[in-house]
């Protein structure tokens, strides 16, 4: 299929979404070249599966699967509230600044008042993710006016977000018992007096290989609170960095980057490479 997104969207409906994708999907080449110099989009331009909904989500990019998107772009795109499983055994090329499995789980939106339909995220990579740009190619891009001049090449293989709990603001409590049981101080009270509080996992695994060129970031995840945990038994190459020194821009290409300050988050991180498990940076 050439030009055309596959697209689900129940928000706020606990409705279950699947999705399988067993064949060709190309979005074909994003042209920004008519943007003011130095402005880039404010949205994913194309996404080969977009899904949203508070139900159970699944999508798959099977063997024969293959999904191809430009520039500010997305392969796989999913907004849940958790409960979501996204596997790709198949193929993901992605331009430049795009990913090529983007997941956010959580809605900041309901704040603290009440409790939300929240469950675990598993996100799988047995194919392959491969894309991006040098920096001499973004350089000799026709959209290379809306590149960021600080940041003119970058590429995500999985970029995952997670809230990490059911209940907005509450989630660090969860935390704050941990570090009780740290020093050996009963934490029960939790259980006791927020029964229905939950704090989420996020697996995130690369079985497969992921292969970007300058700027990119293998694996990249960010969460709130609960945990999120990343792990490579496949291969990750990434390029060369993308930092400027003249303007003390420090941006390094990265096998496996978790980040949880630009969200104030107290989610705990966790990185391995596992037996077997190969990652090769460059400068």
């Amino acid at each position: 299929t050439i030009g055309t997104t596959t697209i689900t969207s129940v928000v706020n409906d606990l409705g279950s979404i699947s999705i399988v994708n067993g064949g060709a999907i190309d979005m074909g080449v994003v042209d920004v070249s008519d943007r003011p110099p130095g402005t880039r989009p404010g949205y994913a331009v194309t996404e080969g599966i977009y899904a949203r909904g508070w139900g159970g989500l699944e999508i798959t990019n099977s063997a024969n699967g293959s999904i191809k998107v430009g520039d500010f772009s997305n392969g796989i795109s999913s907004v849940s509230a958790g409960n979501a499983t996204i596997v790709n055994d198949g193929t993901i090329a992605i331009g430049n600044m795009s990913t090529g499995i983007r997941s956010t789980s959580g809605d900041r939106a309901y704040g603290a008042d009440t409790y939300v339909p929240a469950g675990d995220t598993l996100i799988i990579n047995g194919g392959d993710i491969i894309g991006g740009l040098t920096k001499a190619e973004a350089a000799a891009s026709p959209n290379a006016g809306a590149f960021p001049a600080f940041k003119p090449v970058e590429a995500i293989g999985i970029h995952a977000y997670a809230l990490g709990t059911n209940r907005d603001y509450y989630g660090n409590i969860w935390h704050v018992a941990q570090a009780y049981e740290l020093y050996g101080v009963n934490s029960s009270w939790v259980g006791e007096y927020y029964p229905e509080l939950q704090n989420l996992t996020t697996t995130i695994r690369n079985e497969g290989n992921i292969a970007l060129k300058d700027g990119g970031l293998g694996i990249y995840g960010q969460a709130v609170y609960g945990e999120m945990r990343a792990y490579n038994s496949g291969t990750i190459t990434v390029g060369d960095g993308a930092s400027n020194f003249e303007g003390n821009n420090d941006l390094r290409a990265q096998g496996i980057y978790m980040n949880n300050f630009p969200l104030s988050g107290l989610a705990n991180l966790y990185a391995k490479n596992e037996a077997g498990g190969i990652i090769v940076t460059g400068d």
